[in-house]
């Protein structure tokens, strides 16, 4: 049988044991309060974004991204009605940002430029000198104007007749129209476009 200072030993470690219990308790739950009471602003973390505010929250990269693009969505609305109304049709511009009928927005550039209707001429005779013509059609090679002049070329059909040259004449050039290249764009790919300024990780966040 157990004395009964061995009793009171027992009992004394027992209390003891329930007192730490208690303060174990105690202490867990401050922490836990603590916790749901402490407001930490979020910052860049573990490949996203960690913020306590009544415990503690975690978003990634890609919940960050369309968060980004929620908020920014009313600002893109009103850039892409803009860059609607201020963008010229491709049929008044030979080349850059515009609109096409059905592409929408393209990048028109110049491939050929558009040439117009040119008549041609006909060949002409210019003058380049005078000599004596003999009968056969030929001429004088000294040009000779006295006696015996064109004696082997059937005599003298002319003195001082007009010497010829023929200048070719040049062929017509029949017109074209211009040709150009279309690249597919969006409205982010105008020069008016400026991607709206990122919203800070509180926003982001609701913080």
């Amino acid at each position: 049988m157990e004395s009964g200072a061995t009793k009171h030993r027992s009992k004394k470690r027992t209390s003891r044991s329930l007192v730490w219990g208690v303060l174990a308790v105690i202490v867990a739950l401050t922490a836990v309060v603590g916790l749901f009471t402490i407001n930490i602003s979020p910052h860049r973390a573990f490949g996203g974004a960690v913020w306590l505010k009544h415990g503690v929250h975690y978003i990634n990269d890609a919940q960050i991204s369309s968060r980004i693009e929620q908020i920014d969505a009313p600002k893109e609305a009103k850039l892409a009605n803009y860059i609607n109304g201020a963008t010229p049709s491709c049929d008044k511009l030979d080349g850059g940002f515009c609109q096409k009928s059905v592409e929408g927005y393209v990048y028109k550039t110049l491939i050929t430029p558009a040439v117009a209707y040119k008549p041609g001429t006909p060949d002409t005779k210019v003058i380049t000198g005078y000599c004596t013509l003999c009968n056969d059609g030929t001429y004088s090679p000294s040009c000779a104007v006295g006696r015996g002049a064109c004696s082997w070329h059937s005599g003298v059909a002319s003195y001082n007749a007009a010497e010829y040259r023929i200048v070719p004449g040049t062929l017509a050039v029949q017109a074209q129209s211009a040709s150009y290249s279309y690249a597919t764009q969006s409205y982010k790919d105008s020069p008016l476009y400026k991607s709206p300024e990122l919203p800070n990780l509180k926003t982001i966040v609701g913080f």
